[in-house]
């Protein structure tokens, strides 16, 4: 049977120019080494005593002028003038580098630091701490590609002393990420030691849990999302100089406004922290308690934060 008004038919190729090539998926960057437990360690309440006031006003994006008062045992008290200065910032890219800086002007105490990113895979830090018997000093260097990320720090660097850390984290599944971080302290210039880490963490959306170990000891942390507004986290810590393990359990309960933390740890210290931003002025208050029973010490401090940016309800 023939068929005249059939299209004809058609053997299509490709052209010489073209490949066909396998598909490429990248695994997510999983930061650094130092931030390995972050997610248990960002919910443990930051205890503060005394009364501390501050206020924070912002200029304009990335320039912030910020004033605060401390009343402390435990901290340096006194006046503090400071604030953030960008001029330049696109996306992840900080064209001009971010300086911020907290001064005392009693007793010219110093905190100053330094970021640049320069490009959109690097990451520069630099910090200065001073006041009348101490100066620290820190760099930082970071380099991120799709799924692994580089890091050296240096502390306080000189030709008699020094501390030297460099260190690789890489994704190796969507969900598991593999390093290690490599020690280096040298007290004189014929004298230098070294040590190692290795660093494990597995995540998921509701949950990630993370490992730590050298010769010196481990450290492990587990944390758990168990509602939208409530977190959980554990960590266990032990130094085999020292002979001795911490655990700690804390949790993170979130509401519209409050924000409220607490932990207990093997060393018999249960502490307690409000925040709540109030809704009819611009102003944050918060409350921390802390209780040391083999120490039968107590800790209370009150902070109020001003900042007219805030928007009223």
């Amino acid at each position: 049977m023939k068929c005249e008004w059939c299209p004809r038919k058609c053997y299509p190729r490709f052209p010489p120019n073209y490949f066909v090539q396998p598909g490429r998926s990248e695994f997510p960057n999983p930061g650094n080494i130092e931030d390995l437990h972050s997610r248990a360690h960002n919910i443990m309440p930051k205890f503060f005593d005394g009364v501390e006031l501050g206020y924070r006003y912002g200029l304009a994006p990335e320039k912030t002028i910020q004033l605060n008062w401390i009343l402390s045992h435990t901290r340096p008290s006194g006046f503090l003038i400071g604030g953030v200065y960008c001029t330049r910032n696109y996306d992840d890219i900080l064209e001009t580098p971010m300086v911020h800086a907290d001064i005392n002007p009693s007793s010219l105490s110093t905190n100053f630091g330094c970021v640049y990113y320069p490009w959109q895979n690097v990451r520069l830090w630099a910090a200065f701490q001073k006041s009348k018997t101490l100066f620290d000093k820190t760099f930082s260097a970071e380099v991120h590609s799709p799924s692994t990320t580089y890091t050296a720090n240096l502390y306080n660097p000189s030709k008699d002393r020094g501390r030297c850390t460099l260190s690789v984290l890489r994704s190796v599944t969507n969900h598991l990420a593999l390093g290690g971080e490599l020690l280096v302290e040298w007290n004189e210039p014929r004298h230098t030691s070294a040590d190692a880490a290795l660093a494990m963490r597995y995540s998921r959306h509701q949950y990630s849990s993370a490992l730590t170990v050298s010769r010196q000891g481990f450290d492990v942390s587990y944390w758990h999302r168990v509602h939208p507004s409530i977190q959980m986290g554990s960590s266990l810590a032990f130094n085999r100089n020292t002979r001795k393990a911490i655990a700690t359990v804390c949790y993170q309960w979130e509401f519209q406004d409050t924000t409220v933390r607490g932990m207990v740890d093997s060393d018999m210290s249960v502490g307690f922290m409000y925040y709540r931003t109030i809704s009819h002025i611009p102003c944050g208050f918060g409350v921390s308690l802390l209780l040391s029973v083999p120490s039968n010490r107590f800790t209370f401090g009150i902070k109020m934060d001003l900042d007219p940016n805030i928007k009223c309800g």
